[in-house]
């Protein structure tokens, strides 16, 4: 376990603290949850003492035991007597810690929510809305969800090449709430489940904070638009033995990665072998800037038991994050005991939602079009802003709502950082990851209009300049 030298916290702090007028012992707690969110402490480290903290800060030790008060209070430390605090994930995530929306001249390039197309947006609703009153002499909602709108995702798997019944559908209130109720179901506390690195943080998060440990499964986004090899998964499954496997093969977070057949058939193998449960998130798979190009079969569609493939997606990148809309894809008898699991003060998916989402299936391929022809100019100008004020940057060739570029040198952390001066926010890789890896990378999400793209990208320029 790392230590964080007291002259290292000092340094860091007074990067970051903030200019508002408050409490000492908040701002200095708000610094280090700053310096968290960044990357520059990693999870699990340890802090210096509450005493030298104190004297290297300049702040009295109440001031100091107030700040690492308030961190304990909201789950981002934890102590216990005679040991110095250790940095982890909070009880409810990372999450938690988010910045609060910024001004209106702030170029967000860190949030990753797509902004909606206001016209079909306020169509789709309206046509939901006429479908309500049929709704109205309802007193309940099905458990697993509206049957129309079971029978549409079914459609839409069976029309990639994953032939799926209506009963092999269970709707849920998003992504992350199918992916805790398949955790909670088919692993339990203790067991080892392989997380991808870099990947989407908030399920490094879930795996967490439902007991179950993540282990790493590295990827490599410098294989050109590969990343999963095919022997080191099947060496990684044999070391570990994982019970779940949570992966996103198509338009992966952060990477943008699209996994291979070969890397498809691989993984499915492996996961036959030690009877893995494979955690297949299809989020961004409805994402791409090129329509044209042949899309890969499913994944779960490579395995012959298939008991092993549960696939969980959501409408929250292909059509907008305020319709919290997802589904779980498994066999039948995995899906009855994934509707039992529900408490029974638990919410289910709105009915309204759920009216909306058949209208966004049924008019899927127009969703499609118009998100693809956002991507691709907003890929466009991404990657030609980084060719004119990044040119030492390298993107990941990929595909989905993301870029991933390397620096060269292991300054995101601090780019990012500095970068809020400038009023840019955005990721630095190592956000993405368990420890400092990938801290030599940035994600940039494409999900801004193509000049507000290309305006942070050449202020992100200006401070890589002045640092490097």
């Amino acid at each position: 376990m790392s230590r964080i030298s007291v002259e290292s916290l000092k340094s860091l702090i007074q990067d970051v603290r903030p200019a508002e007028d408050l409490p000492a012992y908040l701002a200095i707690a708000n610094g280090i949850r700053s310096l968290v969110l960044s990357g520059q402490l990693p999870i699990g480290a340890q802090l210096p003492s509450e005493r030298a903290s104190a004297e290297a800060l300049g702040i009295s030790r109440t001031t100091a035991s107030a700040a690492y008060r308030e961190l304990r209070a909201s789950g981002l430390i934890t102590t216990s007597q005679g040991r110095r605090a250790v940095l982890q994930i909070p009880r409810g995530g990372m999450a938690d810690f988010m910045p609060l929306p910024q001004e209106d001249e702030t170029i967000d390039l860190a949030t990753g929510a797509p902004m909606p197309h206001s016209e079909l947006l306020e169509s789709l609703y309206r046509k939901a809305a006429g479908m309500l009153p049929a709704f109205f002499s309802r007193t309940s909602l099905p458990a697993y969800g509206l049957s129309e709108l079971r029978r549409l995702v079914a459609q839409r798997f069976t029309d990639r090449g994953l032939p799926t019944q209506e009963e092999q559908i269970l709707v849920t209130a998003g992504a992350q709430d199918a992916l805790r109720r398949v955790l909670e179901v088919e692993s339990r506390r203790g067991d080892s489940v392989l997380v991808e690195q870099p990947t989407y943080p908030q399920a490094t998060n879930l795996v967490t904070r439902t007991g179950r440990v993540p282990v790493s499964m590295p990827i490599d986004p410098r294989r050109e638009g590969v990343g999963w090899n095919s022997e080191d998964i099947t060496a990684r499954y044999e070391l570990v033995r994982p019970t779940c496997h949570y992966t996103i093969p198509d338009g992966h977070n952060p990477t943008g990665l699209v996994m291979s057949d070969e890397a498809r058939q691989s993984l499915a193998s492996a996961a036959e072998a030690q009877e893995t449960v494979l955690l297949i998130d299809e989020t961004t798979t409805e994402l791409t800037s090129y329509p044209d190009r042949p899309r890969p079969r499913p994944l779960a569609s490579y395995l012959r038991n298939h008991r092993l493939g549960i696939t969980i997606g959501s409408l929250s990148k292909i059509y907008w994050p305020g319709l919290r809309v997802g589904w779980v894809r498994a066999c039948p008898e995995v899906i009855a005991s994934l509707t039992m699991s529900q408490s029974s003060d638990e919410t289910s998916c709105s009915i309204m939602d759920q009216l909306t989402a058949i209208q966004v299936f049924t008019n899927m391929e127009k969703v499609r079009e118009i998100r693809s022809a956002q991507l691709r100019r907003s890929r466009a100008a991404a990657v030609q802003a980084l060719a004119d004020f990044l040119p030492d940057a390298v993107c990941t060739p990929g595909d989905g709502f993301t870029l991933w570029v390397r620096l060269g040198e292991s300054l995101a952390p601090a780019l990012c950082a500095a970068a809020k001066g400038m009023g840019v926010r955005v990721r630095p890789g190592s956000y993405f990851g368990f420890d400092q890896s990938f801290s030599d990378c940035l994600r940039i999400p494409l999900v801004q209009p193509p000049e507000v793209l290309s305006e942070g990208i050449s202020r992100l320029g200006e401070v890589y300049a002045r640092l490097s």
